[in-house]
């Protein structure tokens, strides 16, 4: 992919890289080692596709094999407004490290203060700048809250029974 910038144009994975650009925010459970004072993913850690799909030289026109090991329970991507949103309904700021316990409580309690009543859906909206060029922003539809909530809550049980100690949105 290649990104024009007036007269000048980089590659993506050199602007991504001049401009550390994070479009994606992915929400995962960990388990937290002492002695190395680091987090490991439990849930979320495997590659949709083989490994070789992830390589440079990947040619264009060629169908990648899905990982056997990939579970898409496992997988949850927002954008990064949409996770900061998600997150600040369940009054949680996007880079919290939050105990597994804790948010299993409070998506459980978000989710029963929400039956019967899904978050209402959102248009798309569109800005357009004179001289050209929109933002675009994509709605969301009706119990996108609930339904991302319900996802982490999924991510964050299947966790918690491999010895995760906490979840985190990276």
């Amino acid at each position: 992919m290649v990104i024009q910038t007036g007269k000048y144009s980089m590659r993506y994975q050199e602007f991504n890289k001049t401009q550390a650009i994070r479009e994606g925010m992915s929400f995962s459970a960990r388990k937290y080692d002492k002695e190395k004072n680091l987090y490991y993913p439990v849930t979320g850690d495997q590659d949709k596709y083989e490994p070789d799909f992830y390589k440079r030289d990947w040619p264009y026109d060629k169908t990648p094999k899905q990982n056997p090991d990939y579970n898409p329970e496992e997988d949850l991507s927002l954008s990064n407004a949409n996770m900061r949103e998600v997150m600040d309904a369940l009054g949680y700021d996007a880079e919290d490290t939050i105990p597994v316990d804790e948010f299993i409580g409070k998506a459980t309690q978000f989710l029963k203060q929400s039956i019967g009543k899904q978050s209402p859906a959102q248009p798309d909206q569109i800005d357009r700048r004179q001289g050209g060029g929109a933002f675009i922003d994509a709605g969301k539809p009706e119990g996108y809250y609930q339904k991302a909530v319900m996802a982490m809550s999924k991510i964050a049980r299947i966790g918690k029974a491999r010895g995760a100690t906490h979840v985190t949105a990276i």
